[in-house]
């Protein structure tokens, strides 16, 4: 159609060169087809033979607009406007050069005056529609969208429409902003509508949902980094984890040297219990370390949180890991004269392991001056307490986790080890029997097998029974979202399986986590007995009978 339309008005010129309204008809056909820069001369021709032709005054104000030129698009629409004032096309192009120009005041008026003389165009309502938008005026900008909605039967139209609704509905009325993203979604399901659907649920507190969009926007686009930090903060299944280390790997391939993808691939990895992995791609990153696309602040963030898992669950001899805890000591001390935060916490937890404990009781108090309630400081600070001998303020600070937490497992045996200090063998008792109540991710294995481990009295292992014990581990995410008990009790499932690396590193896991937990240190007590390590095993027994009475 434009090639016919172009033969003819060439066609055109040839028999009157002097025919201005032909090279404009030329210069609107290269606009048309996307060629910019071609309708330039064909436009100044045009003006040059007939400078009375509006719409050649307008082509050519396009152009300017369209090569950042302004100012020139600004007098090409004043001139048309001397021609023909009462034509909306002018107005709406001078309201875009204001916008352009940041005066967004100036460009609404023109808006408004270009909807005045043609109310039936939609571009001007949506373009008025955008700079409420920006301007955080809601409603305003809900009305002109509207408007254009009333206009329109395009598809691509319709998709613009439904998602600028949805963005402009969004904390006024997340029920609306849903309702035009899931249209927008049907026409084309892309990013920008999934990432919006999820922060519009989450306002609802609809998690399931917003966690299914922020998955979308992560498959579709694996290089959204900035994305996972909002789905790492919510409770995902086995299922969706393996989806985001699905993407995160898909990312790494694509873009191997950012180690963001390396930090989250880390997390990623540790909530599916795939623990060497994890500290692998937590090596990698910090091999990056300095970043510069991140502020000091925010690298210095991202390598203490690798630090503080990297402490807690990477396997090392004695030499390595006492070296790693001093890397991350200085690492969180530089953090925390940043800002108060959770790392003020880790810092208080490697004094702890130096046997700083008077330091990291220092550091706990001056957290809880701020946040006196928080359950993880008063489990650490009670354990301090305990190491120092101070056994009453252990028992506080246990029983404040619990005001807390009142299903905190390890709070609750730790009140065990402070009864089994005091001689209270009752109390003692009572506390030891409540914190081995029945996880119900081990329901049916302890319908099976008694979980205790008795290396002269072991049950056999059928292999039904092993893949109910496989599948009580993996099905839950045990390994981050547990406390020491749990991951206690998964240690002698492995040891009931004859798995004795796998047990030996959750018994790790356990004592790491709680370093009161007796029942950890006796179980990989026995462990390397069977092993033949009986030097290192004595240690253990040692460590477990001054804790708990057996």
């Amino acid at each position: 159609m434009h090639e016919d339309a172009k033969k003819f008005f060439e066609k055109a010129i040839e028999l009157n060169p002097q025919l201005g309204e032909a090279y404009m008809y030329l210069g609107a056909i290269s606009q048309q087809k996307g060629m910019i820069e071609e309708s330039k001369e064909l436009l100044l021709k045009a003006i040059q033979l007939d400078d009375k032709c509006y719409s050649a005054h307008m082509y050519i104000a396009n152009y300017y607009l369209a090569t950042n030129q302004v100012k020139k698009a600004i007098k090409s629409c004043e001139k048309a406007l001397k021609i023909g004032p009462i034509n909306h096309w002018a107005y709406h192009v001078l309201g875009m050069c204001y916008y352009r120009q940041q005066d967004l005041e100036k460009a609404k008026t023109y808006y408004y005056k270009a909807i005045e003389l043609n109310s039936k165009v939609k571009e001007p309502f949506l373009n008025l529609g955008n700079i409420y938008l920006e301007q955080n005026m809601k409603k305003e900008a809900i009305e002109c969208y509207e408007n254009a909605l009333k206009l329109n039967t395009k598809k691509e139209d319709l998709y613009y429409i439904y998602t600028q609704l949805g963005q402009a509905n969004y904390f006024i009325n997340e029920k609306e902003a849903i309702k035009y993203l899931k249209l927008a979604i049907q026409i084309k399901p892309d990013i920008k509508s999934f990432y919006l659907l999820a922060m519009s649920y989450i306002s609802l507190d609809k998690i399931e949902e917003a966690k299914e969009c922020y998955l979308k926007v992560l498959e579709g686009d694996p290089h959204s980094l900035d994305k996972y930090e909002y789905l790492f903060s919510m409770p995902l299944s086995n299922q969706q984890w393996q989806r985001v280390k699905k993407g995160l790997e898909k990312s790494l391939k694509q873009n191997d040297d950012n180690p963001f993808i390396y930090y989250f691939l880390s997390q990623a990895c540790a909530y599916l219990s795939l623990i060497d992995e994890a500290i692998l791609y937590g090596e990698m990153y910090l091999e990056y370390y300095p970043f510069n696309f991140f502020t000091p602040d925010e690298a210095l963030y991202k390598k203490a949180s690798i630090y503080h898992f990297l402490i807690t669950f990477g396997n090392r001899d004695s030499t390595e890991k006492d070296n790693l805890i001093q890397e991350a000591k200085e690492c969180f001390q530089k953090y925390s004269l940043l800002m108060l935060s959770h790392f003020n916490v880790s810092l208080g937890f490697v004094n702890i392991l130096q046997g700083n404990v008077k330091e990291s009781i220092k550091i706990f108090q001056e957290y809880m001056k701020t946040y006196p309630h928080y359950q993880h400081v008063n489990f650490l600070t009670g354990i301090s307490y305990y190491l120092e001998g101070i056994t009453d303020k252990a028992q506080y600070h246990f029983e404040n986790c619990l005001n807390t937490n009142p299903k905190h497992k390890d709070a609750i045996y730790n009140l065990g080890i402070v009864y089994d200090k005091l001689k209270n063998q009752d109390m003692a008792r009572h506390f030891y029997k409540k914190a081995f109540e029945i996880n119900p991710s081990f329901k049916e294995v302890q319908q099976k097998i008694n979980l205790n481990y008795d290396p002269n009295n072991k049950p056999q292992i059928t292999e039904e029974l092993k893949n109910i014990c496989i599948k009580a581990i993996e099905g839950e995410n045990i390994f981050i979202q547990s406390f020491s008990v749990e991951l206690f009790q998964v240690a002698i499932i492995y040891a009931l399986l004859d798995m004795k690396k796998e047990a030996l590193k959750f018994c790790d896991y356990a004592i790491i986590n709680n370093l009161l937990f007796a029942d950890a240190y006796c179980l990989k007590a026995t462990i390397l007995t069977e092993l033949g390590q009986n030097q290192e095993a004595k240690e253990f027994f040692e460590k477990a009978k001054k804790l708990r009475n057996f």
